[in-house]
């Protein structure tokens, strides 16, 4: 009987047994099994380099366990944030270095990594910073303690 002739349980049915079949190893991709980074590619430019440090990163932000312990589609977003992270580091460079840019371009993907971001949950927050105030303080604790050691 061709595929076609079957009814639609039938075939959503097969297509559900040809998912559970392909599970061996064997017949996923080395990409899926985690033997490879990227299908075209052997993962050590520096480029892949920083893209597995970027969502090693990313994954610690979500689940203090990494990357072994999100979903799939968690994942695949943080691969995707990664990916739009570098552009950005690229551009940046070569603002840095004086050359031209589309800034609209620049501020578009900017947008995009936010919501990518915000939609896994990672939120932009501010770090304990020291003021003016703080500072002097720690300098003059400092000095103090040099005093003290140096007359004892």
């Amino acid at each position: 009987m061709a595929v076609g002739a079957l009814s639609q349980p039938e075939r959503e049915l097969r297509m559900e047994t040809t998912v559970v079949r392909s599970t061996s190893k064997r017949v996923r991709s080395r990409v899926t099994n985690g033997r490879k980074t990227f299908v075209n590619s052997d993962g050590r430019s520096p480029w892949a380099r920083r893209w597995r440090d970027l969502i090693e990163a990313h994954a610690r932000d979500i689940s203090p366990n990494g990357v072994d312990h999100l979903s799939e589609a968690q994942r695949s977003l943080i691969k995707r944030a990664a990916t739009i992270e570098i552009q950005l580091e690229a551009i940046e460079g070569n603002l840095s270095e004086g050359l031209s840019t589309n800034l609209a371009h620049y501020a578009q993907t900017a947008g995009h990594l936010k919501r990518i971001l915000e939609t896994l949950g990672i939120e932009r927050r501010m770090k304990d910073a020291l003021n003016l105030g703080d500072l002097r303080r720690l300098d003059l604790d400092r000095q103090r303690e040099r005093e003290r050691e140096q007359t004892s």
